[in-house]
């Protein structure tokens, strides 16, 4: 019999947790950072339905975006020398 047997039995039973374990109970924990990993998951989501949510292609200005547009810009014969 060996010496160490008891010891290599105990230890296997007791099942330590990983510390990828450790670290999401630590962030379950943590309120304000699973708030803010919702906020951060709500924005990602947005971003990737973006193309399915707005109502007007990306590459196309509205005629009120264009006047605001035009009226604002300065062109080169226009600016102070």
């Amino acid at each position: 019999m060996n010496i160490l047997a008891p010891h290599t039995v105990a230890a296997q039973e007791v099942a330590g947790r990983s510390l990828w374990q450790d670290a999401l109970a630590r962030l379950a924990r943590n309120r304000a950072a699973v708030v803010s990993l919702v906020v951060l998951a709500v924005i990602a989501l947005m971003a990737l339905l973006a193309p399915w949510i707005s109502p007007h292609p990306f590459d196309e200005l509205s005629e009120r975006t264009a006047l605001h547009v035009s009226v604002g810009m300065r062109t080169p014969a226009h600016s102070r020398s």
